[in-house]
């Protein structure tokens, strides 16, 4: 009878084994780095194709008979080129589509009777039935419209300046010179109330406000830092509303001075477009909010507090599908070392001593087939409940990325840490104790001391702290200690001096 060598059975074995097993090592460490990435982006197309990004164009918004008319642009991922949009109003149930437009994204105003649809290039009117197109001189490029005397009017900016043109007799007229320093019209909006007409600008952190028409009119500090801001008639007086970081602030004008009306701290924060309207005098303020292209939050005011909220479309920049994108590359590394796992626990049956000895007591190694298995079924006690608080994130960013998402951010963060410490001394614990977790308990496997007596607490506990180390490369580190140890051990066994045994097994069997 040949005599043991190293934990193999010979030593022709200990070569064969060595030479495989080190073989298949570096080929799995290459698979690891290369094959879940690419299969990452040969899926990522077949996830994409047929997706598309979404915008609401919120600057361009009107309220037209009692509900809020927008513009929605849909730019597939696969070919921007093919870029389409809609008229959209936002109903009971969501969006509604009122009309799809081809190559045509116009800003929306409303009068009395009908609904404008104006762009550099076109204009158009929309009777709640029929788009009807009016022949028109091109712009240059244009702010949002407003009426003015009852008409359509814009501040249109040219190489040789700004002007005030009004839809009249169907034609564009230039009625005024706009003398600002301000670059494009986006950064202008103007209202006419009472016959006042008034050009709102941002200047560095400062939105002021001015009467166009008067020689010696100064401009007015409006508000300060604001973020994204939309100026409506509130009242029969011009307003301005602001949403961002700080949430919602609103500011109104006497006949003398800028006065706050609304200030809400805690609604919205990541805006990236804003629009306000009132449906009547004396009547609650229409707030609509964009964060992410397409998502959409509309509030009602009623002068003391929102009294209700709808939300519209997905609340996070990720398509909903792209979670399982960002799971491809650590599900791909977790098969690859648990079929690792696999191929040398066949290899240590042919060529590996598979019992462990010490006094006269023996015990089976437990395999590393198993051992893989039980590691990945107590992941998933450690990882649910973590997973449970941070996937709605994914999600919903919008709310975890204001208010008081932040508080629960962060509560989830400190409650995961002490989930992972709980579980780790409660592992630790059953492991030192019966030498079972959940997932070693499910396989039949254990962890015992060298002697083949329980471990105890601490270095149950080494054991598990070291699983840093041994976890690198999604336990490529660990299954290989093991595969090459004499013992069946990975770095936080020899430290512990543990090993891990079928649980209840009998010694003389050569199949673990």
């Amino acid at each position: 009878m040949v005599e043991p060598i190293s934990g193999f059975l010979s030593e022709g074995d200990k070569k064969t084994f060595s030479i495989v097993a080190g073989a298949l090592g570096a080929v799995f460490f290459i698979a690891q780095l290369v094959i879940p990435m690419a299969a990452m982006f040969a899926v990522m197309p077949f996830i994409i194709k047929g997706m598309s990004m979404k915008e609401i164009e919120l600057g361009g918004a009107a309220l037209f008979r009692g509900r809020v008319h927008a513009v929605e642009k849909s730019s597939p991922f696969e070919d921007r080129s093919e870029a389409s949009s809609r008229l959209v109003r936002i109903g009971e149930e969501g969006l509604e589509e009122v009309l799809p437009f081809e190559g045509w994204s116009p800003r929306l105003l409303s009068d009395a009777d009908r609904l404008w649809l104006i762009s550099s290039e076109r204009i158009a009117t929309f009777d709640g039935q029929i788009l009807q197109q009016h022949d028109a001189d091109p712009l240059g490029d244009i702010g949002r419209p407003f009426l003015f005397e009852g008409k359509p009017a814009v501040i249109e900016s040219r190489p040789e300046g700004k002007h005030l043109k009004v839809w009249r007799d169907g034609r564009w007229e230039n009625v005024l010179p706009i003398d600002v320093s301000t670059g494009r019209c986006q950064h202008l909006q103007a209202l006419e109330t009472n016959g006042t007409l008034l050009l709102f600008r941002q200047d560095g952190d400062t939105l002021y406000a001015r009467t166009l028409g008067e020689d010696f009119s100064e401009w007015d500090i409006v508000m300060s830092e604001p973020t994204e801001w939309f100026v409506f008639v509130k009242d029969g007086m011009p307003a301005v509303i602001s949403s961002g970081a700080q949430g919602f602030r609103g500011v109104e004008f006497d006949g003398n001075r800028w006065t706050p009306f609304l200030k809400n701290k805690t609604t919205s924060s990541f805006a990236r477009d804003v629009a306000a309207f009132q449906r009547k005098a004396g009547g609650n303020i229409i707030v609509v909010t964009q964060s992410f292209p397409g998502s959409l939050r509309v509030q009602e005011w009623d002068g003391e507090r929102f009294t209700s909220e709808q939300r519209i479309g997905k609340f996070s920049p990720f398509p909903r599908s792209m979670l399982l994108l960002y799971t491809l590359p650590y599900l791909g590394t977790m098969i690859l070392s648990l079929l690792l796992a696999m191929i040398l626990s066949t290899l240590m049956r042919r060529h590996r001593v598979t019992t462990h000895s010490h006094e006269g007591r023996e015990a089976n190694y437990a395999s590393l087939t198993r051992r893989a298995l039980s590691q990945i079924l107590d992941y998933v006690v450690v990882g649910l409940p973590p997973l449970g608080l941070f996937a709605p994130m994914f999600y919903d960013m919008e709310t975890f990325l204001s208010g008081k998402g932040f508080f629960y951010f962060f509560g989830a963060m400190a409650g995961m840490l002490a989930w992972a410490v709980l579980v780790l001394f409660v592992y630790s614990f059953t492991e030192g104790r019966w030498g079972a977790t959940p997932g070693k308990r499910a396989l039949g496997i254990r962890v015992v001391g060298t002697d083949l007596q329980p471990c105890g607490f601490g270095r149950a506990f080494l054991r598990n702290i070291l699983k840093l180390v041994d976890g690198f490369f999604n336990f490529l580190i660990g299954i290989l200690l093991v595969a090459f140890t004499q013992n069946w051990q990975r770095l936080g066994d020899m430290a512990a001096r543990t090993i891990v045994v079928r649980a209840g097994a009998r010694a003389g069997a050569n199949n673990p």
